[in-house]
C-alpha cells in the first residue's frame, strides 16, 4: 500500500524508512479552531473546519479554512492538502475511502490519540504514532461513534 511505503516528494518517491531524511515535509493535522500549535484537533478529519500546516524546514505554521468538499469546495480533501504542499496527514480517525484516497495522493496518514496540535506533532516527531491502513478506517458516516482505531 502506498500509504504505508512512500510520501511523494516531487517527481521522487521516498520509501516510509527515509522519510526521516527527507529535508520539507508539511504535516496537516484537522482542527477546530485557528490556535496554531494549541488548536484542538478535530475527531474526523473531513468534519473539522480548519487545517493546521507545520513545515519541518521552516518551523512555521500557518491554518487555512476547509474548503474542500465537505466544507462547499469542489476538491476532495486529500486533492486540497496535496495543493498546499502536505506530504503527511495526523488525526484521530477518517473512513476506509478516504485512506484510500489518501494513498492515491501519496500522502502518508498517521492516527493520534492527542487532543492538541502540540501533542500529535510530538508524538509523529518520536515516530509514536500508528500509520493508517485500511482496517484503521471507519466504516460508516455515523460521526457519532466511538473513535478507538488503535487496537
Amino acid at each position: 500500500m502506498l500509504v504505508a511505503a512512500a510520501v511523494e516528494l516531487g517527481k521522487e518517491w521516498v520509501a516510509e524508512e527515509d522519510v526521516s531524511k527527507v529535508n520539507t515535509m508539511k504535516i496537516a493535522f484537522p482542527v477546530l479552531a485557528k490556535n496554531d500549535l494549541d488548536s484542538p484537533l478535530g475527531d474526523h478529519f473531513g468534519r473539522s473546519p480548519f487545517f493546521t500546516i507545520y513545515d519541518t524546514e521552516t518551523k512555521t505554521v500557518v491554518t487555512i479554512d476547509n474548503a474542500a468538499e465537505h466544507f462547499g469546495g469542489v476538491q476532495s480533501t486529500p486533492a486540497f492538502l496535496k495543493e498546499h504542499g502536505v506530504n503527511v496527514l495526523v488525526c484521530k480517525a477518517l473512513g476506509t475511502k478516504a485512506i484510500v484516497l489518501f494513498d492515491q495522493f501519496g500522502i502518508g496518514v498517521f492516527l493520534t490519540r492527542s487532543l492538541v496540535v502540540r501533542e500529535a506533532l510530538e508524538g509523529y516527531s518520536k515516530n509514536e504514532l500508528k500509520q493508517a491502513t485500511r482496517t484503521d478506517g471507519c466504516s460508516g458516516n455515523d460521526e457519532h461513534h466511538h473513535h478507538d482505531h488503535f487496537q
